[in-house]
Formats: C-alpha cells, sequence, structure tokens
C-alpha cells in the first residue's frame, strides 16, 4: 500500500484529500517498460498483498487498473504499491470512504465487471465489492503482464461494456509463456473473470498464487511495443478476444 502521510481539507472545504509520498518511478506499467528484465511477477506479488491487506480491513478498492499502482523502492528492490482511494467503500456499503469520482473516467471500464456495467441482469445492486475488486485484479495482471489494457482495440465506452457483459474476455496470448503466464496463472486469471462472483478467487488466494508464482519469471525476449491511441498508450501486440459462456441466469417473473 502507499504510504500515508496526511489528510488535509480541500480549499473549499468540501472533501479530504491524502497526502502521500512522491513516486517518481511512475505507475507499474511505466516502471515495466522501462524495466523489462525486473520480475513483474513479483510486483503483481505486491499488488495481491496490498489488496489483501485492504479486504481483510472490509474495505474495497473500487478502481484496480495498473495507472494505480505505483513504484516504490526499498533499498535497491521495486516495490509496487496500491493507491487511488476515491472509490473506496467499505464491504457492504455503498458509502465512499473518500470524495467520488467518475467509474468512467480515464478508461476504469475497462477494468469493471459484468454486475457493475449492467446490474439488472446480473441481478445485483451495482455495488463495489471484493468480488468484484478481484474481477478487476485479473485485468492486472493481464495488462502488466502483457503490456496493454484490457480491450486496447476498442476505444469507447458501449462497445468495451456490451462485450463484457455478452461474456467477452481477453484471450490467452500466444506467446503466454514468453510474457510469464503459465497455464495455472492463465487459469487462475481466468478465474478472476467468472460471471459466476462466487466462485471467483479471494485477494487471499491470488495473493498466495502470485507469491508461490514468483520464482517462475523468466524475462521476456521483447516487451510489447506502445503505440498512442486516443490519448491512451496501448501496444501493437495483439493478444484478441476470448468469448466466454455465460451461467444461466435466474431472472424473477
Amino acid at each position: 500500500m502507499l504510504p500515508l502521510l496526511g489528510v488535509v481539507i480541500a480549499a473549499d472545504k468540501t472533501r479530504l484529500e491524502i497526502l502521500t509520498s512522491w513516486m517518481p518511478k511512475g505507475s507499474i506499467m511505466d516502471y515495466a517498460k522501462s524495466n523489462p528484465q525486473d520480475n513483474r511477477l513479483r510486483l503483481l506479488s505486491d499488488v495481491m498483498s496490498g489488496v489483501c491487506y485492504l479486504h481483510r480491513l472490509r474495505v474495497v478498492h473500487g478502481d484496480l487498473k495498473g495507472a494505480n499502482i505505483l513504484i516504490d523502492f526499498v533499498g535497491d528492490t521495486a516495490t509496487a504499491r496500491v493507491t487511488d482511494f476515491g472509490l473506496m467503500t467499505m464491504a457492504d456499503s455503498s458509502t465512499n470512504l473518500l470524495s467520488e469520482s467518475s467509474l468512467c473516467s480515464a478508461g476504469t471500464f475497462r477494468w469493471m465487471s459484468p454486475e457493475l456495467l449492467d446490474p439488472s441482469r446480473f441481478r445485483s445492486d451495482g455495488r463495489q465489492t471484493r468480488e468484484s475488486d478481484c474481477y478487476a485484479l485479473g485485468m492486472v495482471i493481464y495488462e502488466v503482464l502483457t503490456g496493454h489494457p484490457p480491450f486496447y482495440d476498442m476505444h469507447a465506452f458501449s462497445p468495451v461494456t456490451a462485450v463484457v457483459i455478452d461474456g467477452v474476455r481477453p484471450e490467452k496470448p500466444p506467446n503466454a509463456r514468453s510474457l510469464g503466464f503459465s497455464n495455472t496463472l492463465w487459469e487462475l486469471v481466468k478465474s478472476c473473470w467468472s460471471v459466476s462472483v462466487p466462485t471467483r478467487p479471494t485477494a487471499e488466494q491470488l495473493s498466495d498464487d502470485l507469491s508461490a508464482a514468483t520464482g517462475t519469471w523468466v524475462p521476456p525476449p521483447v516487451y510489447p511495443t506502445d503505440v498512442d491511441i486516443d490519448n491512451e498508450t496501448i501496444s501493437t501486440d495483439s493478444s484478441g478476444l476470448l468469448r466466454m459462456p455465460l451461467t444461466d441466469m435466474a431472472r424473477e417473473t
């Protein structure tokens, strides 16, 4: 977690703002692109540990993505820190702990679970949950290892939400193993994306599995090449899409 240095009352006195250390290395995505040989599985393990800590406190982050994970250094070792707590809620509560920001800002919808995108279809109350955090963590693993955001080839809200609601998920890259995906890790990521909310792994399970996987890391020969489209840096390394079947959803009559 990003260390908290203090809390500031905003000038207009309508909200609280948090004060944290400056992280000059930028986000985990910035760091991974500049340091392709570093162990991204270890950095992802840091992320899972941070979210696991939040979930033990019954806190839901609500906006997990690569841009909200910053890199700190402990001695000579890079450490991933979870940040941006503007959408945090307590589990089983709809009240944000800090000032609210738009769910769809900066492409956040790409990491959102189907029950958040279409609550009525999935018989959800639309609240952020620990399970929706774990869905997003699956997208974060995909993002960090492939070098591009989920559904990077779609540049608008509606197409992305439509395919996610219909059961589409990112496909396993053809060079998955060289990117750091073992078969076991890919199956873990897919389980995060399950449309069946109760079957998703917990943050604690993800933390344990990523910690165990760190020793399998082999630096990729070439990190995916990035281009800038619609002010969003994405990779030219296409991974395609995978259509996952939806389970039958019970509907009230």
